[in-house]
């Protein structure tokens, strides 16, 4: 399948569509099941099917969907022309190329479609999401669980993230290719998609992280970005003052920001900036235990076997031993 029939397929009209199209509406009370939300019975709609990595659904057009929960969460991708969200009462408008990513038990609707607003949607437990894909990303560095831990922070307290990609160039790459294979697997189905979903998630924080920085980027707010690139290219041998001297601002403010905006002290996220680095050399270099020490900033070996071992709970040798190489 090539995005050329993945175009002419998802713009077929189903049947349920033609019937919809009709003003055959579909009757959502029919065998429905119910969460009392407040004072409110709203609909509870279960699409999600235990085993599977995720659901990939088309949203049926000519119709509306009434406010509802389900248990999984939802990222819905505008792949052609646009849908309201009503979200907690909240209408927002998705335009082509946006996504937008709805959190568990989270009150929504979804507004009228027509022929040419096609708009698909990723059905993802929660854990699947956190545990195998979040957490394997926050671990890549500083700056992406920095942005995660925010994403996180914020679908919390809105239940919702609204992600303006419509000019990203790779997100309709990624989209269309996890879309490809989904309709038409190839013999490695399942490792070809948890792959291209990790790509479409790691866009996503991109993305995130490119907004919240802009946001960040005022001559009244002191930017926190800047500072955990700078530890992450710095982190052999910067330290707390000649990073506070680096960005001219008081050492002690600069450890209140740190621990504010990632949770960590300054410390830790040099430690575990080294660590990340310590891993990949053993992994994919030959270099000796000693060389890889001093490479990531360790004058003294006893230190590093100290340090390492309280991170990774075993020692240098045993990890490479235990880890293939890339």
């Amino acid at each position: 399948m090539n995005t050329q029939s993945l175009s002419i397929l998802l713009s077929t009209l189903t049947q349920h569509e033609l019937d919809y199209k009709e003003g055959n509406i579909y009757d959502f009370s029919k065998n429905a099941l119910f969460s009392k939300i407040g004072n409110e019975n709203i609909y509870r709609l279960e699409g999600y099917h235990e085993g599977e990595s995720f659901v990939v659904k088309k949203n049926s057009r000519f119709q509306k969907v009434p406010p509802h929960v389900h248990s999984f969460v939802e990222i819905n991708y505008m792949f052609s022309g646009s849908c309201e969200q009503i979200i907690n009462g909240k209408t927002l408008t998705l335009l082509e190329g946006e996504i937008i990513l709805i959190d568990c038990e989270t009150v929504h609707a979804i507004g009228y479609t027509n022929e040419n607003d096609i708009m698909i949607s990723l059905l993802i437990h929660k854990g699947y999401l956190n545990n195998t894909f979040l957490n394997r990303l926050s671990n890549d560095s500083i700056i992406s669980r920095f942005f995660i831990n925010a994403m996180n922070r914020k679908t919390n307290h809105n239940n919702y993230i609204m992600f303006h990609s419509a000019n990203s160039r790779r997100l309709p790459l990624f989209m269309n290719e996890l879309l490809c294979e989904y309709y038409s697997p190839s013999l490695n189905f399942s490792e070809i998609l948890n792959n291209l979903f990790i790509l479409v998630i790691s866009e996503l924080v991109n993305i995130f992280g490119h907004e919240m920085n802009q946001k960040l980027d005022t001559p009244s707010q002191f930017s926190i970005i800047p500072v955990l690139k700078y530890i992450e290219t710095n982190y052999k041998n910067s330290t707390l003052n000649s990073t506070a001297l680096f960005f001219n601002i008081n050492p002690n403010y600069l450890t209140t920001l740190l621990k504010q905006h990632t949770g960590y002290p300054y410390k830790e996220l040099i430690l575990c900036q080294k660590m990340k680095a310590t891993q990949k050399l053993l992994i994919n270099t030959d270099m000796s235990i000693k060389e890889i020490a001093h490479a990531v900033g360790y004058d003294n070996l006893t230190f590093f076997y100290k340090k390492f071992k309280e991170h990774f709970h075993c020692l240098p040798k045993e990890y490479r031993d235990q880890k293939p190489s890339f």
